[in-house]
């Protein structure tokens, strides 16, 4: 789904490029099909089969995936709050709408795959892993948002750079986190998962900060 929305958005507005794009995109596709049948004797990895929830799995999917104590991204990445709140501020002045609009849906459709996977929670690893595929999109949208803004309000007397200044530190700070420490990667072995994927109680970012016990 999200190779043809790219594709789709080359073939419509850069239809002089889409031969170059389709020959790269081929050539990554054989190298990585070589790769699984020498690798895992399969075209492609057991990896990319998707194992599908119901519904309701799917809502708690969405909702674990963006604000899960220890795989949500705007808990581990909370300064996206501002960004998605000055990119809607200023929608009209962003360069370019249409990438804008390419990104969003890019990143929903990654979303969505994630979420709808009975297994959304990425297993043993430490916060929204399975949005990796995002992070392109995302920062294409922090750029075009905070270039759209004003110059003269790119200073922390706006509150809104302010708090975003300070949601970045704290992302920064979470994130390293999770790089450094080792309690943070033997939490998964200590608790049941996907049930304390929920749990505020003792969230996975705040392993080897606070008492355990």
């Amino acid at each position: 789904m999200l190779f043809r929305s790219v594709s789709a958005y080359v073939l419509i507005f850069h239809r002089r490029a889409f031969l170059a794009y389709a020959a790269a995109g081929t050539i990554w596709l054989i190298a990585l099909t070589m790769y699984s049948m020498r690798i895992f004797g399969t075209v492609f990895p057991d990896y990319y089969q998707q194992v599908w929830g119901d519904a309701h799995s799917m809502l708690v999917g969405i909702f674990g995936t963006l604000f899960s104590p220890s795989r949500g991204l705007f808990i581990y990445s909370p300064m996206l709050a501002v960004v998605f709140y000055l990119l809607i501020r200023n929608w009209r002045t962003l360069a370019s709408r249409r990438l804008a609009i390419l990104s969003i849906v890019s990143s929903l459709t990654v979303l969505l795959v994630v979420a709808s996977h009975m297994d959304w929670w990425g297993g043993n690893c430490y916060g929204p892993r399975y949005l990796s595929d995002t992070v392109p999109w995302l920062v294409m949208l922090a750029i075009m948002a905070l270039a759209a803004t004003p110059s003269a309000s790119r200073t922390l007397r706006n509150p809104a750079i302010a708090i975003g200044a300070f949601l970045l530190m704290v992302s920064i700070v979470i994130h390293a986190h999770g790089a450094y420490s080792f309690e943070t990667l033997q939490w998964n072995d200590k608790r049941p998962l996907p049930d304390v994927m929920l749990d505020w109680s003792q969230p996975q970012f705040l392993a080897g900060w606070i008492d355990e016990h």
